[in-house]
């Protein structure tokens, strides 16, 4: 075998790769008929937008059935 020095050792152990970090975050791809992947991160924008519209709908209507009927 072969007999290493320490310094090429310590070069070894650094070089070593690091192991693969999933990314966690939700990511939407959009796919066209052509096989073109596009980011969708404007859908999610969008799709946030229309949840906190509506949630502002209900309890807007929620409110002015409540003060019509009392």
């Amino acid at each position: 075998m072969e007999d290493i020095s320490r310094e090429l050792e310590r070069e070894i152990a650094k070089s070593r790769p690091k192991p693969f970090r999933k990314n966690r975050k939700i990511k939407i791809l959009i796919v066209d008929d052509f096989g073109k992947v596009i980011s969708g991160n404007h859908m999610k924008m969008i799709f946030v937008g229309l949840c906190f519209i509506s949630i502002v709908t209900f309890l807007t209507s929620v409110l002015f059935i409540s003060v019509v009927s009392g």
